[in-house]
């Protein structure tokens, strides 16, 4: 019986060793860039309006990246963004925290859950998020929905 315990430990042992090596598929394909660049998307809300996302990725060690950007609509920063992302095998994810503001109209915070392909970098996104009107004081909370394409930055 010790002879099958010990096997059966050496097989665990070395399964678990192997598992260690592997890095996630989409670092070691350099689909998610493993060291500091800046990726972009073209970014469409499923209720119409779409811009662009320039996110810059900083990497922090195994799988983890911080991430600091912008939205643009239209030629005009629209959004200031910082967040995170991780790697997985089939994926990444991130979380996204942004602000904004048109003068003399409204100011908005927004959270964003991003999860895009590990092949192709496109995904999709939810958000919610608050706005206060300057012109009626009033607050509001809003949910939104989308995709994500990536692109070559401009």
């Amino acid at each position: 019986m010790q002879v099958f315990k010990g096997k059966f430990y050496l097989s665990f042992i070395l399964l678990f060793m192997a598992a260690c090596f592997i890095a996630t598929d989409i670092e070691a394909a350099n689909i998610w860039p493993t060291a500091s660049a800046t990726v972009c998307w073209t970014i469409t809300a499923d209720g119409g309006g779409s811009g662009v996302l320039r996110l810059r990725s900083m990497p922090m060690g195994s799988g983890n990246y911080l991430i600091s950007g912008k939205m643009v609509v239209g030629g005009k920063i629209v959004e200031v963004i910082n967040g995170n992302a991780i790697t997985s095998m089939s994926d990444v994810k991130l979380t996204l925290n942004s602000a904004g503001r048109n003068t003399g109209e409204a100011m908005w915070t927004s959270t964003y859950y991003v999860v895009l392909s590990g092949t192709t970098l496109n995904g999709t996104f939810e958000y919610i998020g608050h706005d206060r009107s300057y012109v009626d004081l009033s607050v509001d909370t809003e949910y939104g929905k989308g995709t994500l394409t990536k692109i070559t930055c401009p």
